[in-house]
């Protein structure tokens, strides 16, 4: 890794720890740290760590720091408020969903503010969709209707509302998605996952994302927390889910990261593997990747029932495998197939708001970065 990448390292543990940062190496490059934690979307958790620098080794623009993590703060704070008064509206109506990722893995950070959430993520029971897609509507918030989820949006607050977690299980999905719902506990007045299941659903998040179309440190920093803060995590279950997916490398990768890069030792019959490159790569790209406009198809579409196709049939046609999820009359009729091609493509213009134009003119950017995926993704094992 580059001296900035590691450095970036060392002030996301130091931030996530709530520690005294080290000194910068000298000459670093303090424009690459500014550019990839925007890219990353850290900056506010890394100014956190900068700004307890002595004044000299502080980078000249320390102000910018100083309101990009004030500025997430706000909006965060915000964020975190309407997401505890749209979850005590859905309790007042007898819902009680399960809350996901970053609505509950912030509260594990030293500043929960400071910690991202571009949505919320809950799982309800089918039989509630309705009614919870009611309430949002009478809160105020547009309403996107998807097959196995609602999106709900108001100004710059953004939800997903599942009733099935199967775009993230691609082996046995009926059976995972009843395993993590029977695993569900209460903490802090909500409904989480069990320290297990929370942490092997973390995993399985951030191998779906990065092997569709890679992902940042922000996946790392949380399953370094959870392995700090949560207690009572069985490996072998977590190793038993991940494995079923697919993702038991993934694990192992996260794991020794952890370790290597942020001394958290933990006794749990994982194998240890080289974890640089994954690293490296991860910081090459952003929160998701190098995904822009021009690679929208490429996000609809993560590979499926470990099936591995080219780019370009991957981004246009891609196998009844990989859009099943996301279509369920296709799971139902192989002869729907074409009907899914054209859906995707419109759902992509029409309601995600993407050019055509924007797509098209980078169409060869976007299938050079997905053939230049799939080399890393075979570089690391993962694939």
């Amino acid at each position: 890794m580059s001296p900035e990448q590691t450095y970036i390292i060392a002030l996301s543990k130091a931030a996530i720890f709530d520690e005294d940062p080290p000194l910068p190496p000298e000459d670093i490059d303090w424009q690459y740290i500014w550019d990839k934690a925007y890219e990353q979307n850290i900056s506010g958790l890394l100014a956190s760590a900068i700004l307890k620098l002595p004044k000299d080794k502080q980078p000249n623009n320390a102000a910018q720091w100083r309101n990009i993590m004030i500025q997430t703060m706000v909006i965060m704070s915000r964020k975190n408020a309407e997401f505890e008064r749209m979850s005590a509206k859905l309790k007042e109506n007898q819902i009680e969903p399960i809350c996901l990722k970053g609505c509950v893995l912030k509260d594990l950070y030293p500043d929960p503010a400071l910690r991202v959430m571009g949505d919320f993520d809950v799982l309800i029971e089918k039989h509630q969709r309705k009614q919870a897609e009611e309430i949002f509507a009478q809160e105020g918030y547009m309403i996107r209707r998807d097959t196995l989820f609602i999106e709900v949006t108001k100004g710059n607050i953004n939800g997903e509302l599942f009733e099935s977690l199967e775009a993230e299980l691609k082996h046995e999905p009926q059976k995972w998605n009843n395993i993590l719902k029977n695993n569900a506990i209460y903490a802090d007045g909500k409904r989480i996952l069990n320290p297990t299941y929370e942490f092997a659903f973390s995993i399985i998040h951030t191998a779906k994302h990065l092997i569709g179309v890679g992902c940042g440190l922000r996946s790392v920093l949380d399953a370094v927390l959870m392995l700090k803060h949560r207690r009572n995590i069985d490996f072998e279950k977590v190793n038993e889910a991940c494995k079923a997916q697919g993702y038991e490398r993934v694990l192992s990768y996260i794991i020794t990261i952890a370790e290597q890069f942020y001394g958290l030792r933990t006794d749990d019959g994982i194998e240890r593997i080289d974890c640089e490159k994954l690293l490296e790569y991860m910081l090459d790209g952003g929160v998701f990747g190098h995904t822009d406009e021009s690679n929208v198809l490429i996000q609809q579409v993560a590979k499926q029932g470990g099936e591995s196709v080219g780019a370009i049939r991957r981004i246009f046609f891609p196998p009844r495998e990989m859009l099943a999820y996301k279509y369920q009359y296709v799971k139902k009729s192989p002869l729907l197939l074409p009907v899914a091609w054209v859906h995707r493509f419109f759902t992509a213009v029409f309601v995600r708001r993407h050019s055509i134009k924007g797509m098209a003119a980078n169409i060869n950017e976007s299938v050079k970065y997905s053939k230049e995926h799939d080399e890393k993704l075979k570089e690391l094992g993962l694939i």
